[in-house]
């Protein structure tokens, strides 16, 4: 019963916003919001739907400099909702979804300009369904996709609040690999770009971040770049503690770690075990 009422109260809602986006009903009104604030509650939304397909689910805004800006946060939520929710549903267990905020160069003053990109390792779509994806009422008909439930609107209703803030959505897509949605749209700003700038208690210090996801450690060394310390990155545990050791040797120690807590070849508690034994308590180690 509880299921079945909340396949009918979205049917209900993505008729009511396809009527009011038709009748020009729908305005599109600017309030202060915070991206990090969108992001945390994008995954929030989604948490459990993607633990319980135990789907492996990133984040990254590490662009945004513009991290404060005035939006329809209501409709913004709606556009990221719609994809990343799809992406939950045709994505099958055990696979990949990535979320990317990234801010562009070339908005004049006062404003930004803001890519987000939604990518998963699902079920993909046809070229004949892409060429109709974003009109009312539309679903690829397969074997799998008839299996799960939808109403044919969430794309529509996206591609019209998209194109009432100004910006453009497209998609790319292959059967059996993925999908990745880009979403464009420029924003006014509110105060100054965050520039974090170089912290001179740690300019010129050498730090270390292991992690089994390539994006992730080349993001989090990039930002620890950005403070001034010279970041490296792999993605081994082994590794880490062989380039601990050369480091010792080399009289160039690490002054921080920064390790994932599971990675293929052995989880971060042991390797902070083993780098420990190298070299004691007083260097800090960050469990990410």
């Amino acid at each position: 019963i509880s299921v079945s009422s909340e396949h009918l109260l979205s049917l209900i809602n993505d008729i009511l916003d396809m009527s009011r986006i038709e009748s020009g009903r729908i305005e599109i009104q600017e309030v202060e919001c915070s991206l990090p604030n969108l992001a945390h509650g994008l995954r929030s939304i989604l948490q459990s739907s993607i633990h319980s397909k135990n789907i492996d689910f990133y984040i990254d805004t590490v662009d945004v400099e513009h991290e404060r800006i005035l939006c329809d946060k209501l409709r913004v939520n709606q556009i990221l909702i719609n994809i990343a929710s799809n992406a939950v549903k045709y994505t099958n267990t055990g696979g990949q979804i990535r979320v990317k905020f990234s801010e562009v160069p070339g908005a004049p003053e006062g404003f930004a300009d803001f890519v987000f990109t939604v990518s998963d390792t699902g079920i993909g779509m046809s070229e004949e369904f892409l060429k109709t994806i974003f009109e009312p009422f539309t679903r690829e008909t397969t074997s799998t996709v008839n299996k799960i439930e939808g109403t044919g609107l969430g794309m529509a209703i996206t591609k019209n609040i998209v194109d009432m803030m100004g910006g453009t959505i497209s998609v790319t897509s292959t059967l059996g690999v993925g999908s990745e949605f880009v979403v464009k749209i420029r924003f006014r700003t509110v105060g100054t770009a965050q520039d974090m700038g170089v912290i001179p208690e740690l300019d010129g210090c050498r730090a270390l971040v292991a992690d089994d996801n390539m994006d992730t450690c080349g993001n989090v060394a990039k930002m620890l770049r950005g403070a001034g310390l010279r970041a490296e990155w792999t993605t081994l545990g082994k590794e880490v503690v062989f380039r601990t050791r050369i480091a010792a040797e080399d009289k160039d120690p690490f002054k921080v770690y920064i390790i994932d807590w599971q990675m293929p070849d052995m989880n971060g508690i042991e390797v902070v075990r083993r780098v420990r034994k190298e070299i004691g308590n007083e260097i800090p180690i960050i469990i990410l």
